[in-house]
């Protein structure tokens, strides 16, 4: 496969590092030295993922004009989709202006999800399911998070990316090494926010509970299980495709 072009959408509310020591009454320094991060913006509550996504889409559209009308795969990655059902993606095809013919699939993932949706088109265009995709992600993480979660506040952000993606029979560079670990469920939770132990009247009367449900993560955990996974799954990768320090 081959990615054509990339475009990203970025919520205009930007929260920084002094906003945040400023609410918590700590130091802009410290966030930066134990995250890395200066700056993340949040969306607002009618602007969803959806709607971040569809800007995204757009600006790839404006400044890859004839893109449009080739698209016969839409991939769309995320958590914060519009509905249980319908499909977002399949939404999505009518306000973007796809062909009715287009496939359509809505992939429930974060922090991986762009690989899983490069996986699935790489999978898609061998097969010659599809030949030109388009490859969404969005989410709100803004939307499940604790006003007073500062952890959380800190890592994560809201955005959408729009990647145009075509066959190409140049040298196979691209290879996956997947790693799945479902013991760890509860490491990085949603709770309240579907169709086990659901949100009820008495989460919604406590007004520090955000209304989709509320982010938990256990931040030393996952931090242990990447540095002892990724590390294997990169040498995996590496020696797949008969490469050592980036190079055949």
């Amino acid at each position: 496969m081959q990615i054509k072009a990339i475009s990203v959408y970025l919520p205009e509310k930007v929260i920084t590092n002094e906003e945040l020591a400023r609410q918590f009454n700590t130091n802009a320094e410290e966030i930066y030295k134990k995250t890395g991060v200066l700056e993340r913006r949040h969306t607002s509550l009618d602007f969803n993922m959806q709607k971040m996504a569809e800007q995204a889409a757009l600006h790839l559209f404006k400044n890859n004009p004839d893109v449009k009308d080739k698209i016969d795969t839409l991939i769309l990655v995320g958590h914060g989709f519009s509905y249980k059902a319908p499909n977002t993606s399949a939404i999505m095809q009518h306000t973007l202006g796809l062909s009715s013919h287009c496939y359509c699939i809505d992939i429930p993932h974060g922090c991986t999800g762009y690989i899983y949706g490069l996986s699935l088109a790489k999978s898609l265009l061998n097969t010659q399911l599809a030949t030109h995709v388009l490859l969404l992600t969005a989410d709100t993480p803004s939307f499940v998070i604790r006003k007073n979660d500062l952890e959380l506040l800190s890592i994560f952000g809201d955005s959408g990316t729009a990647t145009y993606i075509t066959y190409s029979n140049s040298t196979n560079y691209e290879s996956f090494k997947f790693y799945t670990d479902g013991s760890g469920y509860d490491k990085l939770i949603v709770e309240k926010s579907g169709t086990i132990n659901p949100a009820n009247l008495e989460y919604y009367s406590n007004p520090d509970n955000p209304p989709h449900g509320t982010m938990k993560m256990d931040g030393t955990a996952i931090f242990l299980m990447t540095m002892k996974q990724v590390p294997k799954l990169i040498q995996e990768t590496l020696e797949k495709k008969q490469l050592k320090n980036g190079r055949y």
